[in-house]
Order: structure tokens, then C-alpha cells, then sequence
């Protein structure tokens, strides 16, 4: 790319063209050349808010996470943002060692050339927002080689489906402190080295132990001492799955973290998924009453419990209920809005809430996401919502 050299006297021309006074005008000149061994792709512009900005200057770490398949996202420590290619209608040419007007200030009042070499011309860059962390291959990931209890004998590929955190940040598009909350939340535990999700029926099994010394030894559901319900066990399970029944099926019940009380909501779930997972309808009301009988004395079953969980159909005679888990749907809203219209044609606000709802933030709420992807009519005083393009 041939350069042109400009002189002052081409300068003076100019200003006398462009009818300046020279004298208002910075002593400075810069002309702006293309070097010779110009790249136009060594350089992407990344726009960022000044949170990020001020973060990158005291030394923290922003991290780009996923897969090679995944949409890109930047993560500090607690915060997940996705990033996204932006265009613009002018083009942003990057001059590296640009004088500011500050700069000028010191430079003294005979009139000087400066020829500064343009390293990128663009109108396109990558523009970074808070988004939500996509947390579904967490449980992709864990479910590869669930914990089955100490007398399951890993085989040689099981050590090829298991993960520590390092892995799991690698792979996971979420912030540390995101991501440790979601280990939580499924529950997860970490055992031998490795972040593992209970497999199912054996999770089961070690809460049924639980529930089986509490009723044993004859506790109040809402005063059950730590300490001697784990020296009841520890014969039993490893310590780290009794922990873990511990942390995610009960509450401290007092300062001193030594008296639990159960959650009713989360135990009366367990039973719930484990009556249904068997079955691909079950009547309504024989579930009702069966599921009541099955948890323990005191814990009281509730319809309301099972949102996200299991959906009921009452307008089929009889009522009819199923599993239909909320973590099983894709995280992309729209394909997420499509599958549950496969399901059901039209529903009610407290009906979809609880299968939308983590798709919402402070950026978009729930009402957002339902304006965007349904249409909504009322029937008989309720309102529904359905598909918003039908075929």
C-alpha cells in the first residue's frame, strides 16, 4: 500500500483552503498513513462497560468460557456477559499513538508534523452484555457418570466423564460464583477429586436412610439434631452424601447450626418424581393420595409443589398429572417457548411461569419473555398465552 508524504506546506494549503485561522488551530499536524505491511484482522475491537473496565485496571480476570460450538461469553468471577458482533455506520480507525488535545498542551507553538500509522480500520466490533449463564451442560456434563454409592467400582472411561472445577470452567459457560451456586442447586457433590450428581435412585436411597433415622428414633421433622443423625449414619453412606442430603432436604432451625428442620417443599418433591417417573399419565387424584401416603408423617403434599416439576391436564376426564421437568427444556427462549406449545397448545400465567422463569433477569423479565414469544387472549376471565406464529 503505496504512502503519501505530506509537508507542512501541503498542511498550510490545506487550512488555507478550508478557510482556518491557523492560529486557533493546535500547533500539531498528524497525518494518518497506511503502513506498508498493513493487516486490516490483527486487531478486533472489544467494547466494554466501565464495571469491566475499571475491574481489568485493579488486575482481575476476565475469562472467555465455552465450548468451540458455543456462542462466546466473558466472565469475571460473579458475572456471566455474552458477546455479540455490533455493527456501525461509520468507520472506527485505530491510531494507536493518536495525540489528545491534552497532549498538545505541552507541545510548543512552531508548527509540527507528525505522521501516525493507522493500524485497523472498522465497523464492526464486539459488544459485551450481562446475560444469564448457560447452565444447562452442567447437568449435560454431570450426568455423563452420576455417583452410584461407594460400592459402584469406577470403570477406566467412567474417569473420562468426570470433572473437578478447572474442568468444569472450562466447559461451562458461567462464572465461578455462578457456577458454585448451580453445583448446589442440582445438588451436586464433590467426592474423590470430582464434582458428581447423585444418580437418582440411589439419591433416593440415601434420603430414605435419613428420613428412616429420623422416624426411627422418633425426632420432631423440625428439631433433628445434626450431630447424632450422622453418627447414626456414618455406617451407612459416605459422609459427603449424607452432608449433601443434609444441605439440600432441610434448614438450620437455630442459630448454633445443630437442629434441622425438613423443607417440606423440596422432600415432598423427591416423592413426587420418584412415583412418576415410571409412569406416562397417572390419574390425578389416585397420585394425589398416594403421593400424601408415601412421605413422612407431618410433611403435607401440595399441587403447588409440583411446578416445573410435573404438569396437570383437567380437562381430560379423569384429571390426569406427569412428569415434565423444567431443566429438561433447551435454554434458548425461543426454542424453549416452541416445545412447551408442542406440549400444550395454550397456558395459563401460573401454568408457564415456572418453566420461563430462569430464562428471566433484570434485562428481561417474565412479561417480556411472554410478549416477545406468545400472544395472549382470555377465556371465561383467564388469561392464556399460546404460540405467537401458528402454522
Amino acid at each position: 500500500m503505496a504512502c503519501i508524504n505530506r509537508t507542512l506546506e501541503d498542511v498550510e494549503k490545506l487550512v488555507e483552503l478550508a478557510k482556518l485561522d491557523a492560529s486557533k488551530l493546535f500547533p500539531c499536524t498528524q497525518t494518518l498513513e497506511f503502513p506498508a505491511a498493513y493487516n486490516p484482522e490483527k486487531y478486533l475491537l472489544l467494547q466494554l462497560p466501565n464495571k469491566l473496565i475499571d475491574a481489568v485496571k485493579q488486575g482481575d480476570e476476565l475469562i472467555l468460557r465455552g465450548d468451540s460450538d458455543d456462542f462466546a461469553v466473558l466472565c469475571t468471577d460473579n458475572e456471566t456477559f455474552e458477546v455479540r458482533e455490533a455493527e456501525t455506520s461509520n468507520s472506527l480507525v485505530l491510531v494507536p499513538s493518536m495525540l489528545t488535545p491534552e497532549d498538545m498542551k505541552s507541545i510548543g507553538n512552531s508548527r509540527e508534523l507528525l505522521h501516525k500509522e493507522i493500524v485497523g480500520v472498522h465497523n464492526k466490533y464486539l459488544e459485551v452484555r450481562p446475560c444469564l449463564p448457560r447452565l444447562g451442560k452442567l447437568r449435560e456434563l454431570l450426568s455423563e457418570c452420576p455417583y452410584a454409592g461407594p460400592s459402584h467400582v469406577p470403570m477406566d472411561d467412567d474417569e473420562q466423564r468426570m470433572y473437578d472445577m478447572t474442568d468444569l470452567l472450562d466447559r461451562v459457560q458461567s462464572s465461578d460464583d455462578q457456577l458454585r451456586s448451580a453445583l448446589e442447586d442440582l445438588p451436586a457433590l464433590f467426592i474423590d477429586g470430582h464434582w458428581r450428581m447423585l444418580e437418582f435412585e440411589y439419591f433416593f436411597g440415601a434420603t430414605s436412610s435419613v428420613l428412616g433415622v429420623i422416624e426411627e428414633q422418633q425426632w420432631p421433622l423440625d428439631a433433628v439434631p445434626r450431630v447424632q443423625l450422622k453418627q447414626q449414619l456414618r455406617d451407612v453412606e459416605p459422609e459427603p452424601v449424607i452432608d449433601l442430603c443434609l444441605r439440600y432436604f432441610f434448614t438450620n432451625s437455630d442459630e448454633n447450626d445443630d437442629i434441622l428442620a425438613i423443607q417440606d417443599e423440596k422432600i415432598s418433591r423427591l416423592f413426587a418424581e420418584v412415583l412418576l417417573r415410571p409412569a406416562d399419565r397417572f390419574n390425578l387424584n389416585e397420585f394425589l393420595t398416594i403421593w400424601q401416603q408415601s412421605v413422612p408423617p407431618g410433611v403435607n403434599t401440595s399441587a403447588d409443589q409440583l411446578e416445573g416439576l410435573a404438569l396437570v391436564d383437567r380437562n381430560v376426564s379423569p384429571p390426569v398429572v406427569w412428569l415434565y421437568p423444567e431443566h429438561q427444556l433447551p435454554e434458548d427462549p425461543a426454542m424453549r417457548f416452541s416445545q412447551l406449545f408442542e406440549v400444550k397448545n395454550k397456558w395459563s400465567l401460573n401454568e408457564i411461569s415456572p418453566y420461563i422463569r430462569k430464562l428471566a433477569s433484570s434485562n428481561c423479565s417474565v412479561s417480556s419473555l411472554l410478549a416477545k414469544h406468545t400472544r395472549a387472549a382470555t377465556h371465561n376471565g383467564i388469561k392464556y398465552y399460546s404460540a405467537k406464529h401458528t402454522r
